[in-house]
């Protein structure tokens, strides 16, 4: 990863436990926001949905596949609304923190 990108957005997005590890091989500060927090964040500042959900866009490709398999299993349920990607996102984090 590079300065300023983030990363665990699928954890949030899928409200699962964030499992991989990673490595810092230079200075680096990294920020934890709990769910809680993050809640009041995209609460006072509803850009911030905006920037989050066109982030995650950016790696949909990545996503459309996680998000089928879900699909397919059962454990996501998807409504002809949302099959644009930038959608699903907008909807899923209002969803997860009860954001009007």
């Amino acid at each position: 990863y590079e300065a300023g990108e983030f990363f665990g957005e699928a954890a949030v997005m899928l409200e699962v436990p964030y499992i991989a590890t990673g490595y810092a091989i230079g200075a680096t500060s990294v920020f934890v926001i709990p769910k809680g927090n993050f809640e009041q964040l995209l609460r006072t500042c509803p850009a911030l949905a905006e920037t989050f959900a066109q982030e995650v866009s950016k790696e949909q490709q990545e996503y459309a596949g996680l998000r089928q398999q879900l699909q397919d299993l059962g454990l996501l349920q998807m409504t002809e609304r949302h099959h644009d990607f930038v959608d699903w996102v907008q909807a899923r984090l209002k969803q997860i923190f009860s954001i009007s």
